[in-house]
């Protein structure tokens, strides 16, 4: 078995095992985040000794999978007559020599790309390890056991994997009680459970086989279970939900606002979407037990025979097919069919007609930016839009983070609120119905400032303020834009207009239809007026008559369902009057 085999097997039946794995998590409701990390954990384990098992445990036959595999194709082979020794002519097969030429090693260049891409995360993980430790090294030693600080930080961090260490941030004193019992609770759970050793080998893991899917949401369970299992060590510690959560959200916008450095250790506020997040610790009902004997004998009992199984698993060599039959020669393909000619229409008798030069004009419309910030475009120059779609955004990405933290803190307020009010209707107390009126006022501020950010988050998104077709971008995304730039410009292309000039001694046959509400119709030829290309109605005539050329503006609709008219099309116009 080459190297690009071996791996394609491994990351095959990892795959496997990661998705039975996940299928029966969720077909059993397992709730409780200690019980799924210790399932993951499982499942990565097994994931790294599936070459192990393949190659010392015997293989488990499977049933076969037959195949039904399509006839070979019939190839034409070139015949040339010959002379025969009596002078017959005799046909046979003729073959040209080409010269040989050494293939392309395709198996040899996808190893190449693989060790390429797997040595890059290789080496940027080792690079996040010597950081971290780093970090470690230059932390300062506190008065408390196994509890560093440092001001390089902005969140809570474990970091260490022999001995692991919580590096705390450079104000951790000013802290009250409540809030340190809780980040130490959190921290000393991923202590006790190992996280950082697991989530650097599941890290390796993901390099290995960064090719599969499963290698990353395999890791991504296993770093998000791991937060909300220290989540509710934290909330236990603290018996108050709403203040743990809010003490998160504050580690999340110091996140946002200072970048620390970030290495393999496991950061209080690393989870991902940080309103789920949130949102979890406010509406759980139930909080981790922690891992009993019971779900770890479970998992193991479940998971060995489950993994030698994916792992020594070989389906049998099906029974040799048929031979195929004969196949028929392919029919000859018929004849293409030449192009239809366009139909020219000869131009009408000039009686009961009136002709013009036009030109074709689309409405458009300029799209402005309307706030100032970095420009990111969601369209295709020449692209089709429909009324209100999203084009771009101005600044997005900070209005966003600001809209998630506000909209954390109006959920948290609410929370707060909620709890006051219990304890308020239970013991009536002066303390309490102060603090409730404090937490009420503090919500009406959280909902003003949710208010204004969603203002702005509005004016950073571009939408099309028309149906049309969009043009090509007069500013690249990526540039910083101000308030009141040009985008893109939009053209309404489906209807169109055409403006055409009359002599002014003809506007009175026009307007005796115009005011009898029979618009008359109106052809667009070519400028050689031998095709018409589109038949529209007259729909609006001009407040005055140009004085130098004794002309008068008139303007005639199209729906242009087929798209034969274009912007600044010159064209000719007949006018139908009888």
């Amino acid at each position: 078995m080459n190297a690009l085999n071996f791996l394609a097997e491994w990351a095959v039946r990892s795959s496997l095992l990661i998705g039975i794995a996940a299928t029966a998590l969720w077909a059993l409701r397992v709730k409780d985040p200690s019980v799924r990390l210790a399932a993951w954990t499982a499942v990565l384990a097994g994931s790294f000794l599936i070459p192990v098992m393949s190659a010392s445990l015997p293989m488990l036959p499977m049933p076969p999978v037959h195949v039904t595999q399509a006839a070979p194709a019939v190839v034409p082979i070139l015949t040339v007559p010959i002379a025969d020794a009596v002078g017959h002519a005799t046909l046979v097969a003729s073959t040209r020599q080409t010269p040989s030429s050494a293939p392309f090693d395709w198996a040899m260049a996808g190893l190449i790309l693989y060790a390429a891409i797997a040595l890059a995360m290789l080496l940027r993980l080792g690079i996040g390890l010597l950081g971290s430790l780093r970090l470690l090294r230059r932390s300062n030693a506190t008065e408390r056991d196994n509890i560093r600080e440092s001001e390089r930080i902005a969140a809570p961090v474990t970091l260490g994997f022999v001995r692991p260490s919580i590096v705390l941030p450079q104000d951790w004193r000013e802290w009250d009680p409540a809030k340190l019992d809780a980040v130490l609770a959190h921290e000393r759970s991923h202590i006790e459970r190992r996280d950082p050793i697991v989530q650097l080998a599941s890290a390796i893991h993901r390099s290995l086989l960064w090719f599969s899917p499963f290698a990353w949401f395999l890791h991504s369970c296993i770093v998000r279970t791991a937060e909300e299992a220290s989540d509710d060590a934290g909330v236990c510690a603290i018996q108050d939900r709403a203040s743990y959560a809010e003490l998160l959200l504050d580690f999340v916008q110091r996140g946002v606002r200072v970048r620390s450095i970030q290495g393999v250790g496991v950061p209080m506020a690393r989870y991902g979407r940080a309103d789920r997040r949130i949102h979890r610790i406010l509406d759980s009902t139930v909080l981790s037990r922690g891992l009993t004997k019971r779900a770890l004998a479970t998992i193991v009992l479940i998971g060995l025979p489950l993994a030698y199984v994916v792992a020594t698993a070989k389906a049998q060599s099906p029974s040799p097919p048929a031979a195929p039959t004969k196949q028929s020669s392919p029919a000859k393909s018929q004849p293409g069919i030449a192009a239809p000619k366009p139909v020219q229409a000869k131009p009408a008798s000039t009686s009961g007609e009136l002709a013009g030069l036009g030109t074709v004009v689309a409405d458009t419309v300029t799209v402005r930016a309307q706030t100032e910030g970095r420009l990111a475009v969601n369209f295709r120059e020449g692209q089709p839009v429909e009324l209100r779609q999203l084009l771009g955004s101005v600044g997005a990405e900070t209005s966003g983070e600001s809209s998630a933290v506000a909209g954390l803190k109006v959920d948290l307020g609410e929370a707060k609120v909620r709890e006051l009010q219990a304890k308020v209707n239970a013991s009536g107390s002066h303390e309490d119905a102060d603090a409730l009126r404090e937490a009420r006022l503090n919500q009406a501020r959280n909902l003003e400032e949710l208010e204004e950010v969603r203002r702005q988050g509005e004016a950073a998104l571009i939408r099309a303020p028309m149906a049309g077709v969009v043009g090509l971008r007069l500013i690249d995304a990526g540039n910083m834009v101000h308030r009141g730039d040009p985008i893109v410009v939009i053209a309404q292309l489906q209807p169109i207009n055409v403006v055409f000039t009359i002599p002014q001694d003809l506007l009175p046959q026009v307007r005796k239809r115009i005011n009898a509400g029979d618009n008359p119709l109106v052809e667009a030829w070519t400028r050689d007026e031998k095709t018409k290309v589109a038949t529209g109605t007259l729909t609006a005539i001009d407040n005055h008559i140009d004085e130098q050329t004794g002309t008068i503006k008139l303007k005639a609709t199209f729906d242009n369902k087929d798209s034969a008219l274009f912007p600044n099309q010159f064209v000719n116009v007949r006018v139908k009057i009888p």
